[in-house]
């Protein structure tokens, strides 16, 4: 079975964990930066949201720093500053899917559901084919009791990426899915 939650659907920001990231000169040259990753390795969280910060002084602009910072915030469970942090890196990066999609996990994580499915359907503006924010959309719907836009959301994974059938048959929808195909 595949599972539809990932943080990123493109990896390029995830330097610390192994992938492949933009190295621009500013962020190569920003010593705070390299601490933070390494307190963040660490999972010396505090330290590394302090180093982030002062990386973000040098490089205001980055949005590796605003991604890794936002992912702390949210594996610290502190949504809010999460929120403020995406909302920021959306004001220099408008329309980064992987930003909006973050910006929504964290609204749907406390339960701000309007918000969190305004982000999730912005980002696919951004990229029609971002399975995750179909997938949670569709999550809200459902939980709100809108069996129709749920369905519809599904139906969009199912399009985009078959193999995760298995996910949305334990949702329920498997049938529904169908059904709204013959439409």
């Amino acid at each position: 079975m595949f599972i539809i939650n990932k943080e990123f659907k493109h990896p390029q920001y995830l330097h610390f964990a192994g992938g492949p990231m933009d190295h621009s000169k500013s962020i190569k040259d920003n010593v705070y930066y390299s601490y933070a990753l390494d307190a963040q390795l660490k999972r010396d969280y505090d330290t590394a949201i302090e180093y982030y910060r002062s990386a973000l002084m040098k490089s205001p602009d980055d949005l590796n720093i605003y991604f890794n910072m936002g992912m702390i915030y949210k594996k610290k469970r502190m949504y809010d500053k999460a929120i403020e942090i995406y909302n920021k890196a959306l004001v220099t990066h408008a329309g980064d899917p992987d930003l909006l999609f973050n910006l929504g996990m964290s609204y749907e994580a406390i339960e701000e559901f309007d918000k969190a499915i305004q982000a999730y359907l912005e980002a696919v503006k951004s990229d029609p084919e971002y399975i995750q924010c179909y997938y949670h959309t569709g999550k809200i719907y459902d939980k709100q009791g809108k069996e129709d836009k749920a369905t519809e959301m599904f139906a969009k994974v199912l399009e985009i990426a078959p193999e995760y059938f298995d996910s949305i048959s334990e949702l329920g929808y498997s049938e529904k899915v169908k059904e709204y195909r013959k439409k």
